[in-house]
C-alpha cells in the first residue's frame, strides 16, 4: 500500500495483479489499472504523485498514469524474478527495485536506459528509502538480516550491517540526511547516524511498525496491534 504526496489518495496491489487507487476519504470509486499476471507486491507513488508504479510476482514493474490513462511502461527488471519493493528518488528521476531473490537496481524511472546494480543481498529486499539529497539509497533483506547504504551514482557499497534478530521492513530518512530510521518485525524502532550505523535511539513499540513521510517529507510511525 502506499499514500500519495498530498495524502489524498491510497494505492493498493491485488491478488488478482490489479492496482487500486482509492481517494482517501473513501468517497468515489478506485481508479483500477490492470495488466500484471500475477499478485501485485509493491506500490508506490512518485514525488509529484502524478505516477505509480507497481511490482509484481510476475516480474515486471508497471509505471502507470495515476488517473488511468494511457498505457503503462513495463521495465523487466529480471523474468521470473518476484518484484519485492520500489522507491523513487526525491526529484522523480530514478527508480530502485528490489527482487525477492536479492537482485536491487536502480532504473531510469522514464523505463529506457540500463538499470545500475547493487549487488550484496542474498535474500528478499525487504525495504528501500533514497536520502533526501537523492546521492543515497538504503536497502534492508530479511534472509541476512542487513542494512546497506549504497552511492546511486554509481552503486558503491558504503556501510553494511548485520546482527538483527527480526526482519527489517520499513526504512525512511529523516529530512537532516544524517541518520536513518528503521522498523523491525518484532516492533522496535531504531534510529541511526548514516556515517557509522550506529544505533542511538531505540523504542520498542510492542506493533507492527511501518514509516511513512507525509508531504513535509518528515517520516510518521504508523503501528498495528500484532495481537
Amino acid at each position: 500500500m502506499a499514500t500519495s504526496p498530498d495524502r489524498q489518495r491510497i494505492a493498493s496491489g491485488g491478488g488478482d495483479g490489479t492496482v487500486r487507487i482509492w481517494n482517501a476519504s473513501g468517497q468515489g470509486t478506485p481508479v483500477v489499472l490492470s495488466g500484471h499476471h500475477g499478485p501485485v507486491s509493491s506500490v508506490a507513488f512518485n514525488p509529484d504523485g502524478q505516477h505509480i508504479t507497481s511490482g509484481s510476482n510476475d516480474g515486471t514493474v508497471r509505471i502507470w498514469n495515476a488517473d488511468g490513462q494511457g498505457t503503462p511502461v513495463v521495465l523487466s527488471p529480471q523474468p521470473a524474478r518476484r518484484v519485492w519493493s520500489l522507491a523513487f528518488s526525491p526529484d522523480g528521476q530514478q527508480l530502485a527495485v528490489g527482487s525477492a531473490d536479492g537482485d536491487l537496481q536502480i532504473w531510469p524511472s522514464t523505463g529506457h536506459g540500463q538499470p545500475l546494480p547493487l549487488r550484496g543481498h542474498h535474500g528478499p529486499v525487504w525495504a528501500l528509502a533514497f536520502s533526501p539529497d537523492g546521492q543515497r539509497i538504503a536497502s534492508s533483506s530479511g534472509d541476512d538480516g542487513g542494512i546497506r547504504l549504497w552511492q546511486t551514482t554509481n552503486g558503491h557499497e558504503e556501510v553494511e550491517y548485520h546482527g538483527f534478530d527480526t526482519t527489517v521492513e520499513s526504512i525512511a530518512f529523516p529530512p537532516d540526511n544524517r541518520q536513518l530510521i528503521t522498523a523491525h518485525a518484532d516492533g522496535t524502532v531504531r534510529i541511526w547516524r548514516c556515517e557509522a550505523c550506529d544505533p542511538i535511539t531505540q523504542v520498542r513499540t510492542r506493533a507492527a511498525t511501518r514509516i511513512t513521510t507525509g508531504n513535509n517529507d518528515t517520516p510518521d510511525l504508523l503501528t498495528a496491534p500484532s495481537d
